[in-house]
């Protein structure tokens, strides 16, 4: 047998292993698919069948309290039970442990569905009546939305996450259980809803459409469900940036009305910066103020003020984070009267 015969005998052999070896391959991502896509498609029919008619009798009023805009609220909800029980049943833990593809038909399913439920129908005729009598506007109306979800405490971490109608029965939820909530009620009112999830730092939050650039410059405010803060006002935890930590997954849930008021938030926060800023360089003239005899003692009693004044700053901005609208009005009136009284006579 000639060494060319044996080159070819043995490059044919490489061939045909090569080409079992993409079979196998390409039954088994078949099968995977085919298995991922029965999955969706179950988990389809089941979220679909949670909302059945309600049993008469068979319902238990649930309260939601929380502080929005000065005034402290209390709304009850008549929760379905059957629909308790037929939740629990669920199994929702592959909604967030899936990636990618998958991850964003499940988000959109949970949501889509809840956001033509009873329950989300209650809570925003609830909601309603709030606007109403507050006379808010679009930007006012989503802050009371996340205002009351955000006071909702935080519970206890579980793989898989509770809907919204244990929730209500349960009042505590964690980020993922808060961020579908927010985000049915969102897309229910009509607004251009998405939900951000953090893998890297196992947190999931609420996405709305914005006027300026948004979270990652993706044109979406990052709104955060498991602490009171502003629309748009991200940890720092979730805004540094490494080559390490995977990107955050943006999962747009439905189009709709945008939040205009990011770029108020953006000066509010701006301020509150600033004046943390100003304390954490002002803080050592405090104790240097408070020693006397010293030749530059009035300069030193100067700086300690600038530091007190910064701290009530910081205490208004974060004891009134539930108005936006009224911190930006008296930041920007205060600015206006300083610019006044140092303008020439």
């Amino acid at each position: 047998m000639t060494v060319g015969s044996t080159r070819r005998r043995r490059r044919a052999n490489v061939a045909r292993i090569a080409l079992a070896v993409s079979v196998l391959l390409c039954a088994g991502i078949g099968a995977w698919f085919a298995r991922e896509h029965a999955g969706l498609q179950a988990f389809d029919r089941r979220v679909a069948a949670l909302e059945q008619q309600a049993v008469p009798g068979r319902t238990l009023e649930a309260p939601l309290v929380f502080d929005f805009a000065g005034q402290t609220y209390l709304i009850r909800i008549p929760v379905d039970l059957d629909r308790v029980e037929r939740e629990r049943e669920l199994d929702t833990s592959a909604v967030f442990e899936s990636s990618g593809a998958n991850r964003e038909r499940y988000l959109r399913t949970v949501v889509d569905e809840l956001s033509h439920s009873r329950l989300i129908g209650r809570l925003t005729d609830e909601f309603r009546l709030i606007r109403l009598e507050q006379r808010l506007d679009s930007d006012q109306y989503l802050e009371l939305l996340a205002r009351a979800i955000q006071q909702i405490p935080y519970g206890d971490v579980r793989r898989d996450f509770r809907l919204p109608s244990e929730v209500l029965v349960a009042r505590t939820a964690v980020c993922s259980e808060k961020t579908v909530l927010l985000a049915a009620l969102l897309q229910h009112e009509g607004y251009d809803t998405a939900v951000w999830v953090l893998d890297s730092g196992g947190h999931a939050a609420v996405g709305v459409a914005c006027s300026g650039r948004g979270y990652r410059e993706s044109g979406y405010a990052f709104v955060e469900t498991t602490i009171v803060s502003f629309v748009g006002q991200v940890d720092a935890r979730y805004s540094a940036r490494s080559h390490v930590a995977s990107p955050p997954q943006l999962v747009r849930i439905a189009d709709g009305k945008a939040y205009r008021a990011d770029g108020e938030v953006d000066v509010i926060l701006g301020v509150l910066d600033a004046a943390s800023r100003q304390r954490r360089t002002l803080a050592p003239y405090v104790r240097y103020a408070s020693t006397g005899g010293s030749m530059h003692a009035m300069r030193y009693a100067e700086r300690a003020q600038q530091y007190e004044s910064a701290g009530s700053l910081s205490a208004y901005i974060l004891r009134n984070m539930g108005d936006r609208a009224r911190v930006y009005r008296e930041l920007t009136r205060s600015a206006r009267d300083l610019i006044h009284e140092g303008a020439p006579g």
